[in-house]
Order: structure tokens, then sequence, then C-alpha cells
């Protein structure tokens, strides 16, 4: 575990329509392998439903029992952080639904140090896929978010559209919202899922809203004539 501190948050979790945790004290865990997450105080977690399921990776798991169903591995108790021992940390994905407060969060919590800032700009933009001038534009939303590589929306009318083919890829991010995918022909070349959009991203990242952007990982990237480096990300 990277680091913790506590919530001040109302958060809740629902398995098949049960709230098995309900917190006005959770904390909010940052861990190395993965996004951040809740550990909430056994007293605030419905104990009556879990049982121990053995120790593994160096954790504490519980399974969850509700109508005859067995939900195993639905959550574990923190390792080496003493103020945590009386805590469970139930596993993001095997939750139906999250609340913080009363609203629905999807991914993971949204961490409160990160953000996601879309500025308008005129700068050139050119992104090359295999040689193939494949975006060209001047009227793009730059958008800057903690830890990850400044992303470049462009309008679709910027966009060699014809190049695109539709995919089935979804995606859903805490800050933006759910985002759809399109795959690159460039020849016999197909690029797979490496342009996105957002149909209906979150009023505070609004500006995006139907533009594309592209895996700068994958591609080659211009800005005012530079060749930008490829970072390294999470979409290389």
């Amino acid at each position: 575990m990277d680091r913790w501190e506590p919530g001040n948050r109302r958060v809740r979790a629902e398995v098949r329509g049960v709230v098995i945790a309900d917190s006005l004290a959770p904390v909010l865990i940052w861990l190395r392998r993965y996004p951040t997450n809740y550990a909430v105080p056994r007293e605030h977690v419905r104990m009556d439903l879990l049982r121990e399921a053995g120790r593994e990776d160096d954790r504490q798991w519980f399974d969850a029992e509700l109508g005859g169903e067995v939900i195993e591995r639905i959550g574990w108790v923190p390792q080496g952080v003493p103020e945590l021992a009386s805590h469970i940390v139930l596993d993001w994905a095997a939750v139906d639904r999250w609340l913080e407060e009363d609203e629905v969060v999807l991914g993971h919590p949204r961490d409160p140090y990160t953000r996601c800032d879309p500025i308008h700009s005129t700068r050139h933009v050119q992104v090359r896929i295999d040689g193939t001038l494949v975006a060209d534009s001047t009227r793009l939303v730059m958008l800057f978010e903690t830890g990850l590589p400044t992303r470049y929306y462009l309008p679709a009318d910027d966009v060699r559209v014809d190049l695109l083919e539709p995919s089935t890829h979804t995606s859903f991010c805490p800050y933006k919202g759910r985002a759809s995918y399109h795959s690159v022909r460039v020849g016999e070349n197909l690029r797979e899922n490496i342009v996105w959009y957002y149909r209906e991203p979150f009023d505070e990242v609004a500006k995006i809203r139907d533009l594309l952007a592209f895996y700068d990982e994958q591609v080659e990237v211009t800005v005012d004539g530079i060749v930008q480096s490829q970072p390294a990300s999470p979409g290389s």
C-alpha cells in the first residue's frame, strides 16, 4: 500500500441489492498495483454476510454469502498498517454498485489529488500512422491530467474518419466518463482501439464531448512542427 488518509464522504457498497457496507468514516487508500480504493471500518460492514476464506498474497481474505450465492474473495484486511487492521477493503469489481453520498461511482474512487483540465488551443497538431497523415488540426482541446501524458482532442472534421473502423470496446474513467473507441486501418495495417471519444463526458470536462483522441504511445504526433516523444503509460 502506497499511502492512505481518512475520508469524509459517505460511502456505500451494494451487492445483489444488499448494502454490505455503509460508512461515514471510509479510508481512501492508494495501492501499488491498483487504483484508489476504500478501506471500511468493520463496524460499518455487514460482517454477518462475510466469512474468512484463508490467507493468500499475505492477506486475510473474505467471501460473502447472499441468498445462497457465494461471492469469493470479496474483501481483505490491509496488511502492514496497524491503523487499518480493523478495516475491510472490498474488491471494487466484486461490488455491484458503489455510491459516494448519493452518486454512483464507477471505475474506482476519484483521487482528490488528480485534476483533469481541458483547455482550448490553436496549436498545430498532426497525427501520422505508418507515415500517413490521419489528423491535422489547429482547433483542439488539450487535456492535462495529473500523472498522464497530455492528450489532444480533435474535431472529427480534422481527422481522416474514412480510415476509422467502429469498435465495441469501451472503458470508464472516474474523471471523464465512459469512452467509446475506433480502430484505424492504414493500408493492410489495423491499429485496434487507438482512437477514443466521449459521447457524454462529465460536466467538468464537457469541452471534450465527441472530440477524437489518439494514443500518442502508438502513433506519431507533431505539435507546432516538433515531433513528440512517445510517452510511456498504460496506453503503451
